[in-house]
């Protein structure tokens, strides 16, 4: 298991390495100038210059790829062109509220969607089975911005329940978490379904209902955790989606995380700020998805073999 571990850790360094250097030439090739947007359109040419020449903007785009690569080898991950703060600071300071709003929303998809999709597993072919199916296909198509601004106009327009957007307290939390929730309780409820219906009827849950075990028994000790693998695996990479894609959520909701910060660096020609944020959320998400297959090897004793193989 320890050698799976950093096989899969020294396998970051060329994802990490193509990543970045991926994300260098976009914004190269971006139209915009960071001197521009930093210093107005007030600004004279000589100090459009200046601004560019203390900051190597006129050097070739790999000239400036390596200069930040060996930054980042000596532990530096930049300075903002526009904020002139550092790049891992902010990072650090905006990365716990994309974790609150990822974890919040993926609790409340795994909570539902997995007690629905048993429902509908056993149910099966019934009104119940395609109701459900039926909402988890509504809950899919629906594009977030859209769901986000519906809920923003009925509970806080209309009935002036919870706030519209911010981040200063719990009752903030609630309709972004829900928003990012709903397609991932689409997906989940799924998913779940899916998996129930390939082990329920298999033979070994016949045999424990002909031992005497009740039915509810036999679904959440036996069926229920030989269909988890292909649950955790849904949850591992909704979870990873949600810390690298909340974006629209953050935007709609104003909420102060890491996906909004990409964006406006992004307007504003931000290089470092967005190389550095998408080099430590692909960290991030890659040190998830890890530990998503560890946990397979506890709910599975067979891939924790094939680990130690």
């Amino acid at each position: 298991m320890i050698r799976y571990i950093l096989k899969r850790l020294v396998m970051l360094i060329p994802v990490l390495i193509g990543v970045s250097l991926f994300i260098f030439l976009i914004m190269d090739f971006t139209p915009g100038d960071a001197a521009m947007t930093v210093l107005g359109d007030n600004a004279t040419e000589r100090q459009l210059e200046e601004y560019r020449q203390a900051r190597g903007l006129n050097d070739p785009v790999l000239v400036r790829y390596a200069r930040y690569m060996w930054g980042i080898v000596r532990g530096d991950l930049g300075t903002s062109y526009v904020t002139n703060r550092d790049v891992l600071q902010t990072y650090l300071q905006k990365i716990p509220y994309t974790l609150e709003l990822a974890f919040s929303g993926t609790f409340l998809a795994v909570v539902f969607s997995i007690s629905l999709g048993i429902v509908a597993a056993l149910r099966r072919g019934t009104v119940v089975d395609s109701s459900l199916m039926i909402l988890a296909l509504v809950g899919l198509s629906m594009p977030l911005f859209w769901l986000g601004l519906l809920l923003i106009i009925c509970f806080s327009l209309n009935l002036e329940w919870l706030p519209p957007g911010g981040a200063e307290g719990f009752k903030y939390l609630i309709l972004p978490a829900v928003t990012l929730a709903v397609a991932k309780m689409a997906q989940l409820t799924r998913t779940t379904r899916s998996s129930m219906l390939e082990v329920i009827n298999e033979d070994y849950i016949r045999t424990a209902r002909a031992k005497g075990v009740s039915k509810k028994v036999a679904v959440r000790k036996h069926a229920l955790r030989n269909a988890l693998i292909p649950i955790i695996t849904v949850i591992g990479i909704e979870l990873g989606a949600s810390l690298g894609g909340s974006v629209i959520v953050e935007t709609v909701f104003a909420w102060p995380g890491v996906g909004r910060l990409i964006v406006d660096s992004i307007a504003k020609r931000d290089t470092p700020m967005v190389t550095g944020c998408l080099i430590l959320t692909t960290m991030t998400v890659a040190v998830l998805l890890l530990i998503v297959d560890i946990v397979y090897a506890y709910v599975d004793p067979r891939i924790k073999g094939q680990y130690s193989r």
